[in-house]
């Protein structure tokens, strides 16, 4: 009957509306108790240095300077006040094939607010967090590569304006990375970091 078939059409529109995901370039209005949680991702090379140490920091804080997200500094900053970590998951992929090669990879999380992180200077030194991981990266020739993922509850929001966090609150923390050993100078390994923030407005 045709007050059915109106029925079915406006119930569609409806059950359509709201479910798609914003886009954090979109312009909004943000409502001030409202949250959303939003994956931010980017790819990097890292390399050796002249000495054939590989020695980094992967960091939460997707402020410039760490993480350097450009979505969170150019535009989910301008739409919220508070913003806090939830996750990070990060691919490695080897670069280099050399086999036979016992030259490995020490991977760890550090739980620090980002201004106290250090660049390692051992292996030991990335040993002592929790968790933490060897990589033989030379042997490693999978497509997948080596993966690890990590999960806080309970950190405090932080202003989105914010150039570090400390360790309770923002994004803290992150990957430490060590190893020696390795080809001078040459590109090891090419990442994929993926890491989702919590934000919400208080304006």
């Amino acid at each position: 009957m045709p007050g059915r078939h109106n029925n079915r059409r406006r119930s569609g529109r409806r059950g359509r509306g709201g479910r798609g995901i914003m886009n954090p370039r979109s312009s909004f209005n943000v409502n001030a108790r409202q949250s959303m949680i939003f994956r931010l991702a980017q790819t990097v090379t890292l390399s050796s240095n002249g000495s054939g140490i590989l020695a980094a920091i992967i960091y939460n804080d997707p402020t410039s300077g760490f993480a350097n997200f450009t979505e969170h500094t150019s535009d989910l900053s301008n739409l919220f006040n508070e913003f806090r970590f939830i996750q990070t998951r990060v691919q490695f992929i080897s670069t280099i094939e050399t086999k036979g090669d016992t030259s490995v990879l020490v991977i760890g999380y550090q739980n620090r607010g980002t201004s106290t992180m250090a660049t390692p200077s051992s292996g030991n030194q990335v040993a002592d967090n929790q968790p933490s991981y060897l990589w033989a990266v030379s042997n490693d020739t999978s497509a997948r590569g080596f993966t690890v993922k990590q999960r806080i509850n309970g950190i405090a929001y932080n202003n989105t304006n914010s150039t570090s966090s400390p360790d309770y609150a923002g994004a803290p923390g992150g990957w430490q990375i060590y190893g020696a050993g390795f080809p001078n100078s040459t590109a090891l390994l090419y990442y994929k970091q993926e890491c989702w923030y919590q934000y919400r407005s208080r304006s």
